[in-house]
């Protein structure tokens, strides 16, 4: 059932027992076993441009001491439009770096945030990316694991199947990920909508009802809400499956400064799918991948393969993530657009 829906997360159990052949209750029950054990959900991937916003991809490193750098990340972590900070445990180099993705309504907001930036870049003689978010990409590949481990032993294969994917990489498909639009006029109604759809892809009318009353916004009659959820569910989130528990105890991040259309960004984005579980942040300069794999497998090698393909050296840092690593949805930014409105 599990690799049924992670080929289509937008199907509901009564779609699930149909492809199946077996009955609604049976899928619902193993459903609720899957929630209990795995915590199962299928969470929601924004679009941000539909609503108005502008999505970024930021790194920020220094070659001092780790502590130096921990009042950047408490900076980070108490904004508001920086929905994930990812701060470094292991790295294949001696800096200390932080990677983080931010949330903007279109403004002045995104000016002062990289301000700030920059005056910690000037003082702690650090070196800051930031680049514009243009797709995104969430992969989950089961193939290989029997419910309690993984079985990729074979990492060799992995390595040649690379190898060989990059020549062939002026045929490899370009809709892998999903594109951000260009933002939109911002709507807050549509923006609540999303905020709980991007937590539950099936969230119901009763659902969203609770966001609007979290936030303090009058919300319109059930008959719009339902209206709104459909119009967010076709055009403005792309669900994918979440799940607990798969004993992906390491997080390994590639960063590479280069643009998407380079050779080793395309390659890699083909060979997603070939790991446990992966999400792609991309920008116009600046490519983030979150690698999740067992303890078995050596990042290093992982690392070390994709430094091959890239004799350009646009592959900036492979590094271990800390267990610190915050992913919050966008329901600070949407605060924040609605606390603007009230002025």
């Amino acid at each position: 059932m599990l690799n049924r829906l992670v080929l289509d997360p937008s199907k509901r159990p009564i779609a699930l027992a149909r492809d199946l052949g077996i009955t609604r209750s049976a899928v619902s029950q193993i459903w609720r076993q899957l929630e209990q054990v795995h915590n199962l959900s299928v969470r929601g991937m924004i679009n941000y441009g539909e609503l108005g916003l502008i999505p970024f991809v930021g790194l920020f490193f220094t070659q001092d001491e780790p502590l130096k750098l921990r009042e950047v990340e408490d900076w980070l972590r108490q904004n508001p439009f920086v929905v994930s900070l990812a701060p470094s445990a292991v790295t294949a180099s001696m800096e200390s770096i932080l990677i983080f993705e931010t949330v903007f309504p279109l403004g002045p907001k995104v000016g002062h945030f990289r301000s700030k930036l920059a005056e910690f870049q000037e003082s702690l003689s650090g070196s800051l990316l930031f680049s514009p978010l243009i797709h995104q990409g969430q992969f989950l590949n089961l193939g290989r694991f029997n419910g309690t481990s993984w079985n990729i032993t074979d990492f060799f294969r992995l390595e040649a199947v690379i190898h060989a994917t990059k020549d062939y990489v002026d045929i490899i498909p370009e809709n892998l990920l999903v594109e951000i639009s260009s933002p939109s006029p911002s709507n807050i109604e549509l923006s609540i909508v999303a905020v709980a759809l991007e937590k539950n892809y099936f969230a119901n009318t009763r659902e969203v009802l609770h966001w609007f009353e979290i936030f303090d916004v009058i919300p319109p009659s059930d008959r719009t809400i339902r209206r709104r959820i459909n119009e967010v569910r076709e055009k403005i989130v792309t669900p994918y499956v979440h799940l607990t528990g798969l004993n992906l105890a390491q997080r390994v991040a590639l960063v590479f400064k280069a643009p998407p259309s380079s050779d080793v960004v395309r390659t890699l984005i083909a060979q997603l799918n070939s790991y446990p579980r992966t999400r792609v942040a991309m920008g116009n300069t600046l490519t983030m991948v979150y690698i999740d794999l067992p303890s078995s497998i050596d990042w290093f090698a992982i690392s070390t393969t994709v430094s091959v393909l890239d004799p350009s050296g646009s592959i900036l840092f492979p590094f271990v993530i800390s267990e610190d690593l915050i992913r919050k949805g966008l329901e600070g930014v949407v605060q924040q657009m609605i606390h603007s409105s009230d002025k």
